[in-house]
């Protein structure tokens, strides 16, 4: 999965399990903060992403990433959970705890964190 569009998996799922509006993501990796913008609710996605200049939309299970002009599959189940990246064809999963998401992709066997 590309860095922008795990930030954007990052906030849409720290705002959804946390229940909290924020306006940005904090990217442990790049030590960077990331702003974003928009809804999310447990139905509908319509969120824009300032640092790429796009929109990630759709409903909570299949959201469409404007900016890579694929789809981003999503599940959540509590504070956990998984989906599938079309733009790159890979499986990821995760948590969310304490405002802290934690993004694990098989792949490389690594993980990423986010704040929210």
């Amino acid at each position: 999965m590309k860095a922008h569009t795990r930030r954007a998996v990052a906030y849409i799922v720290g705002r959804l399990v946390e229940q909290k509006d924020s306006d940005s993501v904090y990217d442990h990796d790049a030590g960077e903060l990331f702003s974003f913008g928009g809804k999310v609710s447990s139905t509908t996605v319509d969120v824009y992403d300032y640092e790429r200049r796009c929109a990630v939309v759709g409903s909570l299970h299949l959201l469409y990433h404007s900016g890579n002009k694929k789809e981003v599959r999503l599940e959540i189940r509590g504070s956990e959970f998984s989906g599938h990246d079309d733009d790159t064809g890979k499986p990821y999963s995760g948590s969310v705890k304490n405002g802290l998401v934690s993004i694990y992709e098989s792949e490389g066997r690594k993980h990423f964190h986010y704040s929210v």
